[in-house]
């Protein structure tokens, strides 16, 4: 997340796999530089919110444009994300 002056991330170790080279489970940490803690805590917030949403992920996500003012109306399960000059339909499946 990038704000004016302040910059938090989510990192992860170096190497997460054992000595016989699997990959095993690891911990994320935040990173948090400049500014407050405003940044952090809200990254840790959607990073809880979408552990308790079950961690979905991004396959079958579905991005629809339309102009800004065009009277579209979301469907159950659609979000809207309003944009200078489009609006950004959001679904999955």
């Amino acid at each position: 997340m990038l704000g004016d002056g302040a910059l938090s991330l989510l990192a992860r170790p170096d190497d997460p796999r054992d000595e016989d080279g699997e990959a095993q489970p690891y911990r994320l940490h935040v990173r948090a530089y400049g500014g407050d803690d405003t940044l952090p805590r809200r990254l840790v917030e959607h990073v809880a919110a979408w552990d308790a949403a079950g961690r979905p992920t991004s396959s079958g996500l579905q991005v629809r444009a339309y102009p800004r003012g065009v009277d579209y109306a979301p469907s159950a399960g659609e979000a809207i994300v309003e944009k200078r000059w489009t609006q950004l339909v959001f679904s999955w499946p």
